[in-house]
């Protein structure tokens, strides 16, 4: 349940985590596993698409840590969660909801 929590502080007012309801960002619905930039109907940078990233639990904990850092471009406005156990139970979160 803190996953949930931290999705909300950190993620919600950007992401959905309903099928097919992109916000300012992709729906977060699924992603764990997912290729990056893979949402047909969501604009994303040019550096997202180019990075060919796969959201493994580890590509998304190195994300959400410093997404500047790890999609140099991209459109992301997070500047990331220093928390590496706020960031463990996001993820496992994300990987409960598909």
């Amino acid at each position: 349940t803190h996953g949930a929590s931290v999705f909300a502080q950190e993620c919600a007012e950007c992401h959905s985590m309903k099928a097919g309801k992109n916000k300012k960002g992709p729906s977060l619905f699924g992603v764990v596993g997912r290729q990056g930039a893979s949402i047909a109907d969501f604009s994303y940078s040019d550096a997202l698409k180019q990075a060919g990233l796969s959201w493994t639990p580890e590509q998304l904990d190195a994300y959400v840590a410093h997404p500047k850092k790890v999609v140099a471009g991209g459109k992301m406005k997070y500047d990331g969660l220093d928390d590496a156990a706020a960031r463990a139970d996001l993820i496992a979160y994300l990987a409960s909801i598909h």
